[in-house]
C-alpha cells in the first residue's frame, strides 16, 4: 500500500516537472517616489487589443481594492475607531467568506518553495506585525520576493487580535499563493472563548464585548472561528523543512507516515475533545499534537516512553516530544528540521535538540520575557536565517527609566544611534 502511495507521488512530481509555468502580466505599474508606492494601468500605454486584456485583470484587482484599505488602516495609530463600525464588521463578513474559499481548496498540509519567511505567534500584536512589515516588505508583500508563512496564534493576550487577522486576511485573499497561514491553538473555540482573566481576550464574554459591545463581539468572533476551522495544520518547506505550530505528533496508523496523517484531514475542522469513533478519536488526536505539543526539557528525556514522546505541561492530553521521536519523525518523512511556535524566547528565535527544532515568537510582548525581542526566519538559498528586533517602546521606555535614575530629565523621545547599540549589544 505504501509502495503505490509512493509510486504516485513520483509520478505526480515528474508530471509537475513536465508542465511549464505560466505567466500573468500584471495590469498595475507600480511607481516608487518619495517613499511611496503610486499605482498607475499599464493598459493605457498599450494597444487596444492589449488593453482589453488587461483591463479584465483590472477588474479583479477593482474587486478585492478595499483589502488594500484595510492594510492602509491598520499601518494608522492605534485604536483606529474604523476597526469598532458597523462597516468594519460588513467588509470583515466578506472578508471570511472569500477566505473560507481560499483555504478550502488547500491541502492540509502544505508544500512550499523558498525562499520563505516564517512567522511565530504574533497574539493581537499589531505594532511587531507591522514593524515586520517596514523592515521585511516596505514596498509591500506583492513586491517582495518570496512567500510568507504564519505559524498560528494571532489571537488572544494583546490589544489587536482582530486587526491582525483582517490584515493577515487581506494579504491572503490579494495573494492567495504567496501567504499562508497555518492554525495555533488559540485558533479553537475552545481557548480562545475561555480567557476571561485577560482584558484583551477573543472572547466575546470580556476582550472582544469590551472593544464591541455584546451585539457586535459575537458575530466577529463567530466569523473568526467559521475561518479558523479551515485554516491548514502543517507546511513543509523545499520538502526538507516541517513548519507546525505546536510539534510534531505520536505515531498513528501503521504503514502510514506522519504526512500522510495529517494530509488526510478533513477540512473544515472542529477541533473538539478526543471522543467519537476510531478514525474521528485518531484526527482529533493528530490535530491536537500539531497544535499542542513542546519539545521535551533535556531533563525529562529519561522519562519519555519508548517513542520518545511523554507527557506535556500543557494540560490532559497534552504531549512533549524528545530527541528520539525527532529522530524518528524526521528520518521516516526524510525531513532536516522541525520549525514551530508555541512556546515565547526572549530572543524570538530559539534553536534547540541538536539544531534541528527552531522555535519562533513573532511577539514581543505579554508572554513573561523580559525585555524580549520579537523573531522570524528567513529560508533561501540553502540557509535559515534568523531575524528579530526589539520592541521599540521598551527599550525606550527602559532609557527614559534609566536617565531619569541618573537625575537626567533632558532625554530625548526617539531611538538614537546609541540606543541601537545597546540594542544590537543584546542580540
Amino acid at each position: 500500500m505504501q509502495e503505490i502511495a509512493m509510486l504516485r507521488e513520483e509520478n505526480m512530481e515528474l508530471t509537475g516537472k513536465n508542465q511549464k509555468k505560466q505567466y500573468t502580466i500584471a495590469p498595475t505599474l507600480y511607481t516608487y517616489y518619495k517613499n511611496n508606492i503610486l499605482k498607475n494601468r499599464v493598459s493605457r500605454a498599450a494597444s487596444q487589443v492589449t488593453q482589453s486584456l488587461l483591463e479584465c485583470k483590472e477588474e479583479e484587482e477593482d474587486r478585492d481594492a478595499y483589502n488594500e484599505d484595510i492594510i492602509n488602516l491598520c499601518a494608522q495609530p492605534h485604536p483606529n475607531p474604523f476597526f469598532q463600525s458597523n462597516s468594519f464588521l460588513e467588509i470583515f463578513e466578506h472578508q471570511c467568506q472569500q477566505m473560507k474559499c481560499i483555504l478550502a481548496s488547500e491541502p492540509r498540509l502544505l508544500k512550499l518553495k523558498s525562499p520563505i519567511y516564517v512567522f511565530g505567534d504574533f497574539h493581537g500584536n499589531i505594532q511587531d506585525l507591522l514593524a515586520f512589515s517596514r523592515i521585511l516588505w516596505p514596498l509591500g508583500m506583492h513586491l517582495t520576493p518570496g512567500s510568507f508563512l504564519f505559524l498560528g496564534d494571532y489571537v488572544d493576550r494583546g490589544a489587536y487580535s482582530i486587526e491582525v487577522l483582517t490584515y493577515l486576511f487581506a494579504q491572503k485573499i490579494m495573494l492567495p499563493d504567496k501567504v499562508f497561514l497555518l492554525r495555533g491553538n488559540h485558533e479553537l473555540r475552545a481557548v480562545n472563548i475561555s480567557s476571561p482573566s485577560n482584558r484583551h481576550s477573543f472572547t466575546p464574554r470580556l476582550g472582544l464585548k469590551k472593544k464591541y459591545g455584546s451585539d457586535m463581539g459575537v458575530p466577529v468572533w463567530r466569523l473568526a472561528n467559521s475561518v479558523f476551522d479551515y485554516l491548514p495544520f502543517a507546511a513543509t518547506i523545499d520538502d526538507v523543512i516541517f513548519c507546525v505550530h505546536g510539534g510534531i505528533p505520536r505515531p498513528l496508523a501503521p504503514n502510514t507516515t506522519a504526512l500522510e496523517s495529517i494530509g488526510s484531514i478533513p477540512c473544515p475542522t472542529q477541533v473538539r475533545a478526543v471522543e467519537g469513533d476510531r478514525k474521528s478519536i485518531m484526527i482529533k488526536q493528530l490535530a491536537n499534537d500539531l497544535l499542542w505539543s513542546d519539545p521535551a526539557p533535556s531533563q525529562q528525556e529519561r522519562w519519555l516512553d519508548n517513542s520518545g514522546f511523554g507527557e506535556g505541561e500543557r494540560g490532559p492530553g497534552a504531549i512533549c516530544f524528545g530527541d528520539k521521536a525527532i529522530t524518528t519523525f524526521l528520518d521516516e518523512n526524510q525531513l532536516s528540521h522541525i520549525v514551530r511556535a508555541h512556546e515565547p524566547t526572549q530572543k524570538g528565535v530559539n534553536i534547540s535538540k541538536g539544531g534541528r527544532v527552531i522555535t519562533i515568537f513573532s511577539t514581543s510582548r505579554d508572554h513573561g520575557c523580559r525585555d524580549a525581542f520579537c523573531g522570524c526566519i528567513l529560508v533561501d538559498a540553502n540557509n535559515i536565517i534568523a531575524i528579530n528586533h526589539p520592541d521599540p517602546t521598551r527599550m525606550l521606555e527602559l532609557k527614559q527609566a534609566e536617565e531619569m535614575s541618573r537625575g537626567e530629565s533632558d532625554s530625548d523621545d526617539s531611538l538614537c544611534v546609541e540606543d541601537m547599540d545597546e540594542i544590537e549589544s543584546q542580540l
